[in-house]
């Protein structure tokens, strides 16, 4: 009887190929509900990603894809091609595919050898690029919705020692823990509990139904520092995805009101998505730009608080995994035999290369400054017109940049202008990493760090209102 081609390498091509085409992420893609022996396809997607740069750079040198059985099957060529060099050495199925692919096994493997040698490494895993080899990997967070569930009840249902949950053959797959900073936040294991916890995705039934949200422990940091009083009337500005719209949603319990804008249509759909799925009936959102909304507006006289979360550089986002793949034909990195070479000028000696990428450095650098100082008076004038507001009490400004620029530098700034009518106030007091020292009042601010915080690069600001005595026309430090 004639073996077929094997199914996992058709599916694990398939979703190799709609990842190029940007037609979803790995995680959604892998474990879709159609997707049989999910994790073994996730596994194979992530280990043929992984070693694409070289197995296409081998493919290439033994010309397997001039044969015209293989060109028109790339994808699905370069999957089969992992486990027969760098997997268990063997092609599973049949098919005249894997038949004409053998017809090349001897010098793709004397190829590999030749290119280890070259490189002088033994261990295959030196082969892959080293920022997919050396990326940091921070822990995965689940924010429990409070509006339709409770910490016990999700923490029970994710639990692997629960008959609910799929069964696990780990003996000692850890339970999920609660977050020390922030309330209703669980951390989900890592080493040995990862691969139980990886179906844990935008297509699992708690985040569907919106009793769970995957955000990440920074990122829930901004709603906590507003923390608003039940039945307050808040304004999330710059809203879209809508995590922390639902957040600040959850902290009242699902009174007062949240007044949540975006200008972009497209992301205000994706923020309508979020608030449904939460249940948080409180929030209404509003496609505008904030900055054109007038705080004069009888609608918005009740506002007291405001979060503020504008578009920055991104820098201190730790790349997805998707992204560390550099899906697509857009983005191109440096082959393995290529990476590490030496620039050399035309005449043979060492430098000429190097000059010119100190130039490259220096143009780069110059547009970062340009871009930086750009974003910096965008958000200096969202904060600006946070406090255009009447009966503004309380603002929080956050960012995911690590630049001084963008956080210390624009809140310097919006203190100096409001001359003393609001401070900063000391958020998150057991938070250890406190904004850079360059302003009296900047130890207020908190900071992340992602490899030694492990969560995303944040920052985050609280100006208070300063409250007047009645003795006094002055503004005061107490309260």
């Amino acid at each position: 009887q004639v073996k077929e081609m094997s199914e996992l390498y058709v599916l694990v091509a398939s979703i190799i190929a709609k990842l190029d085409a940007k037609q979803g992420s790995l995680r959604s893609l892998c474990f879709a509900d159609g997707v049989s022996a999910k994790r073994a396809v996730y596994a194979l997607v992530c280990e043929t990603l992984k070693y694409r740069q070289v197995l296409t750079q081998l493919l290439n040198q033994v010309k397997v894809f001039q044969d015209r059985k293989l060109d028109g099957k790339r994808v699905l060529v370069t999957v089969m091609a992992y486990d027969l060099l760098l997997g268990d050495g063997s092609i599973k199925g049949g098919g005249a595919l894997k038949k004409a692919l053998l017809n090349y096994r001897s010098p793709l493997i004397a190829a590999l050898v030749k290119l280890k040698v070259r490189q002088k490494i033994t261990d295959n895993e030196q082969l892959v690029p080293e920022r997919l080899r050396n990326r940091l990997i921070l822990p995965r967070y689940v924010r429990v919705n409070t509006l339709k569930s409770d910490v016990s009840t999700v923490m029970r249902q994710l639990s692997p020692h629960t008959t609910t949950h799929t069964p696990t053959t780990e003996q000692d797959v850890p339970d999920p823990k609660q977050d020390p900073h922030v309330p209703a936040l669980l951390v989900l294991p890592t080493s040995v509990g990862q691969q139980q916890y990886s179906d844990l995705n935008s297509e699992h039934p708690l985040v569907k139904q919106g009793h769970v949200l995957l955000q990440d422990k920074a990122s829930c940091m901004p709603a906590v520092a507003l923390d608003p009083p039940q039945g307050a009337s808040v304004i999330d500005c710059c809203a879209s995805p809508g995590n922390k719209t639902t957040h600040v949603a959850a902290l009242m319990g699902g009174s007062g009101s949240v007044i949540a804008f975006d200008r972009d249509p497209v992301r205000v759909n994706t923020l309508r998505r979020t608030v449904q799925r939460a249940g948080a009936s409180n929030v209404t959102v509003v496609h505008a730009d904030f900055l054109k909304v007038n705080p004069a507006d009888s609608r918005y006289e009740k506002v007291t608080h405001i979060l503020a979360d504008p578009s920055c550089s991104g820098s201190g986002i730790v790349s997805r995994i998707d992204d560390l793949f550099a899906f697509g034909n857009s983005r191109s990195t440096p082959s393995p035999s290529t990476s590490t070479s030496t620039s050399t000028s035309t005449d043979g000696s060492e430098g000429g290369g190097e000059r010119e990428q100190e130039e490259e450095e220096e143009d780069e650098d110059g547009e970062q400054q340009a871009r930086l100082a750009a974003l910096a008076a965008f958000q200096l004038s969202i904060l600006q017109h946070c406090f255009k507001f009447p009966n503004v009490e309380k603002v929080v400004y956050s960012t995911c940049s690590v630049h001084q620029q963008e956080n210390e530098d624009v809140v310097l700034q919006i203190l100096t202008e409001l001359g003393g009518r609001f401070r900063l106030k000391h958020i998150l007091p057991s938070w250890h990493r406190r904004g850079l020292p360059v302003f009296d009042q900047a130890h207020c601010c908190i900071r992340t760090v992602p490899a030694e915080d492990l969560t995303n690069g944040f920052f985050v600001a609280c100006f208070e209102k300063v409250q007047q005595t009645n003795n006094s026309n002055n503004n005061n430090n107490s309260g």
